[in-house]
């Protein structure tokens, strides 16, 4: 045996070998063997720490941004297009957002109702109401008299 052999087949801790028989396999199988144990002993120090937190998709929606620098993001509430809400951090400073409506989910009047909010609205011709019985004595106590 060589001295690559030999120290492959030792453990670090104890020189306890990993491989008993040697002689029927080759070097690269005691390598792979060696680097397992190292992979195996790591995971199983670690184990607790690994098997406590989720690592899934569900992780991402409840938990906070591990950030030490946060960017800036505003408080926002949601609207559903059937009204329910909820509240969320937005990057643009608005209070609420609404999303798309499905407009073809409404009956006819609905739509005309809707419709006619977006339209423009015409604007009223205002009459002027001359007002023929003015009296100005009625307002000489605000006059004000000129003093030479």
């Amino acid at each position: 045996m060589n001295d690559v052999t030999s120290k492959m087949m030792s453990s670090k801790a104890n020189n306890k070998p990993i491989i008993k028989i040697v002689t029927a396999l080759p070097i690269r199988f005691v390598a792979n063997a060696c680097l397992w144990e190292t992979q195996f002993n790591a995971f199983t120090k670690c184990s607790t720490v690994t098997l406590n937190s989720r690592w899934n998709s569900n992780r991402a929606s409840i938990a906070k941004t591990n950030r030490k620098v946060y960017a800036r993001l505003y408080p926002t509430v949601i609207v559903n297009p059937d009204g329910s809400t909820y509240r969320i951090k937005y990057n643009e400073p608005r209070k609420i957002l609404y999303l798309p409506f499905d407009v073809n989910s409404l009956t006819l009047e609905e739509k005309k109702a809707r419709l006619a909010k977006y339209q423009a609205k015409r604007k009223q011709d205002l009459k002027d109401d001359l007002d023929d019985n003015f009296d100005a004595r009625k307002y000489k106590q605000f006059w004000k008299s000129k003093k030479t």
